[in-house]
């Protein structure tokens, strides 16, 4: 166990490393066009219309999960999400259970569940 938890420690910082790179790089790219130079870089992506890559990458994780839980992919749900026992939803028919947790440690990894 504690070997995976080791390769998954290094493969999340090395995704993470990368997604800031990533990042940096369209940083400097709108730094780059005229007459943005000056602006910050929240600014710039307004200016341009642009959405930072974070968001880009939340929404697309957002759309993954929606199509994995109605069948619109090849990949099973029960292998992705728990759903719950509760019986009684507010308009919808799925409701996901959320894995108790021991500690904030495990709260954001899915080796522990």
């Amino acid at each position: 166990m504690g070997t995976v938890h080791t390769v998954a420690v290094h493969f999340r910082y090395d995704s993470y490393m990368r997604r800031l790179a990533n990042e940096a790089v369209q940083r400097r790219f709108t730094k780059r066009l005229s007459g943005l130079w000056n602006l910050s870089y929240s600014s710039r992506l307004v200016r341009l219309s642009l959405v930072s890559l974070h968001c880009r990458r939340f929404k697309t994780d957002l759309i993954m999960c929606y199509q994995i839980l109605n069948n619109h992919t090849c990949l099973n749900p029960d292998d992705f999400f728990t759903g719950s026992t509760i019986d009684f939803t507010r308009g919808n028919a799925m409701k996901l259970a959320k894995p108790r947790i021991l500690c904030d440690r495990h709260g954001n990894c899915f080796l522990f569940v």
